[in-house]
């Protein structure tokens, strides 16, 4: 076979490719995820550029023997030699049209997911995957958000009012949630149940449903999907409740990148923070 292709530029400035292999033609734009690789591959006569083109096939060929546990067969994304769910395709396909090159955050991702020893809680966040827009980081850690108050030392702080413990103490009251803080509860301790609306757990939301709690702060949190214990269904999948999250830091705009590397006791409260108690305390 013979590679034959046209590069051009439109008016807008915005590069395009077509190529034509064996009969087939294909059309790309720059925005296209392998573009570059098939300007790459036409330049060096590569009949092959053609699979570039197919966003499912490149899926698979970069998943293969990527990880010992992760492989994929058919369109389909398998952990352990177990298919996953539809949600977890469409998403590596939304990561992909985002021009996601590095792999790792999303074997990660899966991985994570797996080892959350509750099947019930995996259906739930595979549910919350389905319905949100969300983004990880290069541990596979999910990215939330969580509404906060501002104390008058300056720091932050629930605005509900419970018991967690944070970085190995146990707190009570409003928890404080400084920078750095891994804030955390007894997995059994969190309310499983979705159809419970307000009620124990740590809660971490999307950045609109958590705007709409915050006094003052609003927090980017970092949770492994495995401490993902449900996903309440009164607030259409806007909030998870969990046992365990990582406070990264202040933020006061929503997250656009699909992968984000962050490195470049009183008795007579129950644990979590606070949520479920007799005055109605806000979610967050």
């Amino acid at each position: 076979m013979s590679v034959q292709f046209t590069l051009v530029k439109n008016e807008d400035g915005e590069s395009n490719i077509a190529v034509f292999v064996d009969g087939t033609l294909q059309v790309a734009s720059e925005s296209h995820p392998n573009f570059a690789a098939i300007v790459s591959g036409c330049i060096a006569g590569d009949d092959s550029v053609i699979e570039l083109f197919d966003i499912a096939q490149t899926i698979s060929d970069k998943f293969v023997g990527l990880s010992e546990r992760v492989s994929v067969k058919d369109g389909r994304v398998y952990l352990d030699g177990v298919e996953m769910a539809n949600s977890l395709t469409k998403k590596v396909l939304a990561f992909l049209e985002q021009g996601v090159d590095d792999w790792v955050p999303l074997v990660n991702f899966f991985e994570n997911i797996q080892s959350n020893p509750n099947e019930h809680s995996r259906e739930m966040l595979y549910d919350w995957l389905d319905q949100e827009d969300f983004a990880i980081d290069t541990d596979g850690y999910i990215l939330g958000y969580k509404g906060v108050a501002r104390t008058s030392g300056g720091g932050f702080a629930s605005i509900s009012r419970g018991q967690a413990i944070v970085n190995g103490e146990v707190k009570t009251g409003a928890i404080p949630q400084a920078i750095g803080d891994t804030v955390e509860m007894p997995r059994s301790e969190v309310q499983w149940d979705p159809s419970i609306g307000c009620h124990k757990g740590l809660h971490v939301g999307t950045f609109d449903y958590a705007s709409g709690f915050g006094q003052g702060a609003l927090l980017l949190v970092r949770v492994n999907p495995r401490d993902v214990v449900s996903v309440p269904t009164d607030c259409n999948w806007a909030k998870m409740r969990c046992c365990r999250y990582t406070v990264v830091d202040a933020i006061d705009a929503p997250i656009q990148r699909a992968v984000v590397d962050l490195y470049d006791g009183d008795p007579d409260y129950g644990w979590g923070d606070g949520e479920y108690d007799e005055d109605d305390y806000p979610d967050f």
